[in-house]
């Protein structure tokens, strides 16, 4: 496939602002676009009769003047005589050529798209653009076998299937640096930790000047799993209480953190005792999502005065365990498969920078991540089951407790001041997350604020 960079950047230009800014992958929520260019461009190697396909890394650019993002989009040429009814198709980003008719769109299943890329992977190959190149690595056999399937949901990444044995990650946003969701898991397993899917391979973007950035990955797909926030919801819908899960989700969180800070001399992976710079960086991010929570929700001003007294517990945290850690910690970051959990997503919270998101920080972060995801659970279960006997004040109470029982069981320390430091921090990212993302659920994660700047039991 010969590339013609003009009309590419011409098409680039006029794909449809607001579908790119619905797509949930699309980070820079509430950001008016004011331009989308093309970066890169690179031919993806295709079987005779296979329709032509395209790597594009395209530029956003913003109306409020801040930086611009960069975007991973793979797209299929279709040719304007397969029907004029794929160029109405709603949700995906495409944009059809005025001059051809041909309509340069987002791959569906079955197009055989995705299967190039694993299939570039399983060669080692290198992929030239034009500003740069795109480098495919394997780290054990791949062997895609079985239909290519896109796993919808709410997820900030692109998922795809391959059978029962092998899940493709897309990384949309391009960021320069090494990726902790690809870092992290083969570091967990060198330590022993066996609670993390295998990664199999991985393909990075190196421009000519700067730093690669991480675009894809393949790992082991557990066909049988769903993820942990269902099935506890399913449980709580159906009569059960999941307590004794909830003590195995403490035990295995334990577990990582431990294999975590099992390298101490890693650069990368230090463990060590808290500076007073750590925690004064930790007080600064905490009031920072307290003042952004109120943005998105003036009337929590009033509890401002309160919220920076729990932030105090800051200041004490020096001396206290610092290591690499999870980073985006909840229940949907957990798959329930054979009876027992498995961790991923690595990546930490899509909305702090990729620096941050790989800095060494509390434990504690992720023990906050996961307690705010059993608030979650409860009162999901509460409103969407309102005439249930469930009770959602008891049942998490005991989720709490089972939690981090079994979390301190392994010798982990938990200051109780500090952990509510960072519960409260973790509910105010998720006023100004839910107000951006899901205005309609913007209520829970601002009554978490209420009762945790007010020290009540939760």
């Amino acid at each position: 496939m010969a590339l013609d960079v003009a009309r590419l950047d011409l098409l680039v230009r006029q794909i449809p602002r607001d579908v790119l800014a619905r797509r949930r992958w699309f980070r820079a929520k509430g950001r008016p676009i004011a331009e989308v260019t093309l970066e890169e461009a690179a031919p993806l190697v295709a079987d005779p009769g296979q329709p032509d396909a395209v790597l594009l890394i395209v530029r956003v650019g913003f109306a409020d003047g801040g930086a611009d993002e960069l975007y991973l989009l793979p797209m299929l040429s279709e040719p304007k005589h397969l029907g004029p009814s794929t160029s109405t198709e709603s949700g995906i980003v495409a944009v059809r050529d005025a001059e051809t008719g041909t309509l340069l769109r987002e791959p569906r299943d079955g197009d055989g798209v995705w299967r190039r890329l694993v299939a570039g992977m399983a060669a080692d190959a290198a992929l030239p653009g034009l500003h740069g190149a795109f480098a495919f690595h394997s780290l054990r056999p791949i062997e895609a076998t079985g239909g290519e399937r896109l796993l919808l949901g709410e997820q900030s990444n692109t998922s795809v299937a391959f059978g029962d044995a092998l899940l493709l990650k897309l990384y949309r946003r391009l960021e320069a640096g090494e990726n902790p969701d690809l870092e992290v898991p083969r570091v967990l397993s060198e330590a022993g930790f066996d609670r993390v899917p295998a990664v199999h391979g991985y393909v990075r973007y190196l421009p000519t000047r700067g730093e690669p950035s991480a675009i894809a990955m393949i790992q082991s797909f557990l066909s049988d799993a769903v993820d942990a926030w269902r099935w506890v919801l399913d449980q709580l819908v159906s009569g059960g209480d999941a307590l004794e899960a909830m003590g195995r989700i403490g035990e295995i969180t334990a577990q990582m953190h431990r294999a975590l800070a099992s390298r101490p001399d890693d650069p990368s992976f230090p463990a060590r005792p808290a500076t007073a710079d750590d925690a004064a960086g930790w007080r600064a991010s905490a009031e920072q999502q307290l003042e952004r929570a109120v943005a998105a929700a003036p009337h929590l001003a009033e509890l401002v005065p309160q919220a920076l007294r729990a932030f105090d517990a800051f200041g004490a945290a020096t001396g206290s365990p610092v290591s690499r850690i999870h980073g985006d910690y909840h229940l949907g970051q957990l798959l329930r498969s054979g009876g027992d959990f498995w961790i991923i997503d690595f990546e930490g919270e899509p909305a702090r920078p990729l620096e941050e998101r790989r800095r060494p920080s509390s434990p504690l972060r992720d023990v906050a991540g996961m307690l705010r995801s059993l608030d979650y659970a409860a009162r999901t279960v509460e409103r969407e089951e309102a005439a249930s006997a469930f009770e959602p004040e008891r049942w998490l109470g005991q989720a709490r407790e089972a939690f981090l029982r079994a979390y301190r069981s392994g010798g982990e320390r938990i200051d109780q001041g500090l952990l509510r430091a960072f519960e409260l921090e973790k509910a105010c990212y998720e006023v100004h997350y839910e107000a951006n993302n899901r205005p309609a659920w913007r209520w829970l994660p601002e009554q978490a604020v209420m009762r945790l700047a007010l020290d009540h039991e939760i």
